[in-house]
């Protein structure tokens, strides 16, 4: 059978119809023509399980087995890209409105707040609902119980959710005083995976549950906040106005309804007041809304809801902006960076339309001390690989209670014990991994918000020193032969390279210091580099050798190493270090290393075309200071 699934005959083409349709009716996800070539490439993995012919043998399948692959089929073709946390200017919202919700809670008898996320898909938004208010309940109503309900039309997502297990990664977005102790990391095996733990867990409740039919659930609960984000996209207006007033009916007078940040509503019909930017509250007037559920929902290809003159001016406005104002004035920030590409981004990140200006930039932590006691910023970013004096040196130094928060801005990792999780425990409030401008709007995002949280938990008790040790991890790599790490400089680069040399942690995988053009100097340059650093380092005669050694430091020239090694390089794990420019050659040598971490020093910008076509094959741009940490981070994920 071919890669690709093709369509043999009517009938073929009529059951990717048959099935669009259906899985329409069941869920209201819009599958037009549009979408049939993703419901056909869909498909194809399951015509594979199935060990079918094509897609006339699965027709006949499905008209056989309808009811359990519908399940399946909602599964695969309903969309589930979510992550914790996110659009946070929603939970900023719930905190300003948690004084409300909490003395209305307190009114009823059973003294319990109540949360519905409907379409939860696999439940991050679910756990990122159940820590925000674990966390802020705690301080403001201990006394107060709290219950989060889940639902989905993908029983598949549901079962995900109800497991509780994420990976690792997906935990990094989450501030810090919200992690907490919440989450079981797991180890051999599986230690790139966490698990929640049975007292969060306990709160939360999932159900597979289809939103046309919410009188089947969650069968007549009253609700404080509704979370239905991210779901009326797939949906016509009609579709929408239907679902809305269903929902409605189970929201408390007054309580909170929240939708995607991209999606609107017509919320006049519908006995609802505009709150913010896809933030809606039921008014305390409206009574039971009359849904007529014999209507045609089916529909057609989505359109966009028009939206109302007011709500469009909201749309246009900041997301952080209810926190800005709850914030009240402008955050001054001090960013502490060695690199000027990143402080190029904070610039572009830290303005004044998300809270934020910045008053002042340091280069290593000896100019931040000098700058804050001057300056005295509300918050500061701090990077840990920097020059004369590191971040973890400068907290470890100068961080005490009357310190501005701080949160690290750095390329280490997460969970490496000895970089990131230490700044945590010398005092810094939380922790992002760089922006890139890839990740731009994502990663500021997370900036914008954990600095924003840093700052206003700052003299909470509970937020200090609260860490999860069972998240830190050593992050050592071993010696082997199918590691290389390749230096790319010149003679100028002298200095540089005994800086590289002397934070990389020993013992140290085959390694080649490698320059072009230098002829017999490279004999005398070796022996220098040998004795002003404690790397004993060889001159390596590309011409007489044969093969690559199996370990050490070694001088040589690019040109001839790469023309006789190019090969052996490229199989093994490969980490090259580019310092300065490159030439012509060596550019064109990068680009044929397609699985290699191509390393190439930021020192700012510049209108050199040989640093803009090096640019291109990079992996990425980084300060000569976090050389050796990201090296040694990319030879660790490789042995993972």
């Amino acid at each position: 059978m071919s890669a690709a699934l093709k369509f043999n005959s009517a009938s073929s083409s009529g059951i990717v119809v048959e099935i669009s349709k259906r899985i329409q009716e069941l869920t209201g996800v819009q599958l037009g023509e549009k979408q049939f070539h993703m419901v056909e490439s869909r498909l194809q993995k399951r015509i594979l399980d199935l060990e079918l012919e094509d897609l006339d043998a699965y027709a006949v399948y499905y008209r056989n087995h309808s009811q359990s692959e519908n399940e399946f089929l909602i599964s695969i073709l309903t969309t589930h890209h979510t992550y914790f946390f996110r659009e946070s200017s929603h939970f900023d919202f719930i905190e300003k409105s948690l004084p409300e919700l909490i003395a209305k809670a307190r009114a009823r008898p059973d003294h319990c707040l109540k949360v519905w996320s409907a379409g939860c898909s696999r439940g991050q938004e679910v756990f990122s609902l159940a820590m925000f208010l674990d966390f802020h309940l705690k301080i403001q109503a201990p006394d107060l119980k709290w219950e989060i309900w889940g639902s989905d039309v993908d029983p598949e997502s549901v079962a995900i959710a109800r497991n509780g297990v994420y990976r690792f990664d997906e935990l990094k977005k989450v501030p810090n005083v919200y992690l907490g102790d919440h989450w079981a990391k797991g180890t051999g095996e599986i230690s790139n995976f966490v698990k929640v733990k049975s007292r969060l867990r306990a709160r939360c409740h999932f159900q597979p549950a289809n939103l046309f039919k919410v009188g089947d659930y969650p069968k007549g609960m009253k609700f404080d906040i509704i979370f239905c984000r991210n779901v009326f996209i797939y949906f016509t207006p009609e579709q929408i106005e239907f679902v809305c007033k269903e929902l409605l009916n189970c929201l408390d007078n007054n309580g909170l309804f929240f939708v995607g940040v991209s999606e609107t509503l017509q919320y006049r019909k519908m006995g609802i007041e505009v709150l913010g930017p896809s933030i809606y509250r039921k008014k305390s007037s409206t009574k039971t809304i009359e849904v007529d559920r014999n209507a045609n929902l089916k529909g057609t290809q989505v359109s966009k809801p028009k939206l109302v003159e007011s709500e469009a001016q909201l749309v246009s406005a900041p997301i952080q902006g209810a926190l800005h104002a709850d914030l009240n004035r402008t955050l001054k920030v001090l960013v502490v960076d060695d690199s000027p590409s990143i402080q190029a981004i904070m610039k572009q990140i830290l303005i004044p339309a998300n809270g934020f200006e910045i008053v002042g930039r340091a280069m290593n932590g000896r100019e931040a001390h000098e700058l804050c006691g001057k300056l005295k910023p509300d918050v500061m970013t701090l990077d840990i690989h920097m020059p004369i004096q590191t971040g973890l040196e400068y907290l470890e130094k100068h961080f005490g209670q009357s310190h501005p928060p701080v949160v690290i801005v750095s390329s280490a990792s997460r969970e490496d014990a000895d970089t990131a999780f230490k700044g945590l425990s010398l005092g810094a409030s939380d922790f992002v991994e760089k922006p890139s401008l890839q990740n731009m709007k994502d990663r500021g995002e997370e900036i914008c918000s954990k600095l924003k949280l840093a700052w206003k938990t700052k003299n909470l008790v509970l937020t200090r020193n609260h860490l999860d040790s069972s998240m830190a991890q050593k992050m050592e790599s071993k010696i082997s032969s199918e590691k290389l790490r390749i230096v790319l400089g010149r003679i100028s680069d002298e200095r540089k390279i005994i800086e590289i040399f002397q934070e990389l942690k020993a013992p140290h995988p085959l390694t080649f210091v490698l320059a072009e053009g230098m002829g017999d100097l490279l004999t005398g340059w070796a022996a220098r580099m040998s004795q002003s650093s404690a790397f004993p380092m060889k001159f390596w005669d590309c011409d007489s050798q044969k093969q690559l050694p199996r370990e050490g430091i070694y001088l040589g020239d690019s040109l001839k190493f790469f023309s006789k090694f190019s090969s052996s390089s490229k199989s093994k794990n490969l980490s090259v270090l580019v310092l300065g420019e490159a030439s012509a050659n060596t550019i064109a040598t990068l680009k044929t290393l397609s699985d290699a971490q191509i390393l190439v020093e930021d020192f700012g910008q510049t209108k050199s075309v040989e640093k803009s076509l090096l640019l291109k094959v990079a992996t990425d741009c980084v300060p000569v200071t976090s050389f050796a940490y990201m090296s040694q981070q990319y030879f660790i994920k490789g042995e993972k």
